[in-house]
């Protein structure tokens, strides 16, 4: 898998205060809240190119094997 960091936005001031560092109520300070997107994109192992290969040379020998037999 590869991820990518498409997209990233952060206010320039903390306007939000919703928890402290240890409990769970306001603290008192601004919080970062930031929105950020990500973008996944699969990749094939090399092994799932290794057979498709194979199996693409199999397909030739059995079609060459099937053309000599026939002349």
């Amino acid at each position: 898998m590869l991820v990518t960091l498409t997209s990233f936005s952060a206010p320039a001031v903390a306007s939000f205060d919703y928890v402290g560092y240890y409990v769970n109520t306001p603290q008192g300070g601004g919080d970062t809240v930031a929105t950020m997107t990500l973008t996944v994109t699969a990749i094939p192992e090399p092994s799932t190119y290794a057979a498709i290969l194979g199996f693409v040379s199999l397909l030739g020998v059995f079609y060459h094997r099937r053309r000599t037999v026939k002349a």
